[in-house]
């Protein structure tokens, strides 16, 4: 613990010679509740959510000149549950950013940069919801019941440590690409029982880079965008697909799988008894969908 509160000092003292003073800006505390629901909503910033061994629930960090965020929070008493909206809008004061302002600003400034960290004390549910923008979303180690992503134009990297899986098996992990991106890394590591996911004209890549736990249901639609599903060369997995396809598509499925049904494929090591079978139910318009090698 003590290890981890001073290298987020170091990280605090580096920042803030470079871009200025950091600021907490919220904090939630241990309370008398059994689990968390957050709402995150972010319009065009950079956004890092990380894990801290911090005993408080959740933290938000910003630079000192950042506009005041708004936060509610609401504690239901016979669920046993608090509620947190986190609203990190990009106005300052009265005034609206234009949308000028949103489209031509640099993805790399640090103007309106907030890190969340949060703690596993406590099982949380996740909807977050980025409009335009950078987010980066490192949930190692941490006890995420549930989990929802709303990309709007924005690029978000989903990652966990090797060896630090989501504490909790995830009931549903939903995942909307309008025209940004999403990227999930060792996807394997979010236990997450269904996984639903709506591909409009964006980019969704879903990389497993190792065997699953438990069973896992992936129901995914794409639209006009891209599916990239990463799985390992291996073939240890056992995997069944049921693709349903028009003309106007492009699949590519992985290798040395073998047709068992019309529109239905499987992977060598594919028994039906498997107790880690990853299932993947996929519909495509005139996008594609594309299976490829995890590294």
């Amino acid at each position: 613990m003590l290890r981890g509160i001073l290298l987020l000092s170091i990280f605090f003292t580096v920042f803030s010679g470079l871009y200025g003073q950091v600021k907490r800006f919220y904090t939630l505390e241990n309370g008398d509740f059994d689990r968390v629901n957050i709402i995150l909503k972010a319009t065009s910033n950079s956004c890092c959510i990380k894990p801290t061994v911090n005993p408080n629930l959740v933290n938000v960090f910003g630079f000192e000149y950042n506009h005041e965020p708004t936060i509610y929070s609401t504690t239901a008493i016979n669920d046993r549950v608090e509620n947190l909206v986190i609203n990190l809008d990009n106005s300052s004061g009265s005034a609206e950013m234009s949308l000028t302002d949103k489209f031509f600003k640099t993805s790399g400034s640090t103007d309106n940069h907030w890190d969340l960290y949060l703690s596993k004390e406590k099982p949380m549910k996740l909807l977050l919801n980025y409009a335009i923008g950078d987010a980066s979303v490192d949930l190692s180690d941490l006890p995420i019941e549930r989990l929802k992503i709303n990309t709007g134009s924005a690029n978000v990297n989903v990652s966990y440590m090797e060896g630090k899986s989501n504490l909790v098996e995830m009931d549903s992990f939903y995942v909307k690409v309008d025209l940004g991106s999403l990227t999930v890394n060792k996807m394997n590591h979010a236990r997450a029982y269904t996984v639903i996911a709506d591909v409009n004209f964006g980019a969704l890549l879903l990389d497993y880079s190792g065997a699953l736990a438990e069973k896992s249901y992936v129901f995914a639609s794409v639209g006009a965008g891209n599916l990239i599903i990463g799985l390992p060369a291996s073939q240890d997995i056992p995997v069944i697909i049921n693709i349903h396809n028009s003309p106007l598509c492009h699949v590519k499925l992985p290798k040395k799988f073998r047709k068992k049904d019309n529109h239905v494929y499987i992977s060598e090591s594919y028994a039906e008894n498997a107790p880690n079978i990853l299932s993947f139910d996929l519909d495509v318009a005139v996008g594609q969908i594309k299976f490829v090698e995890s590294k």
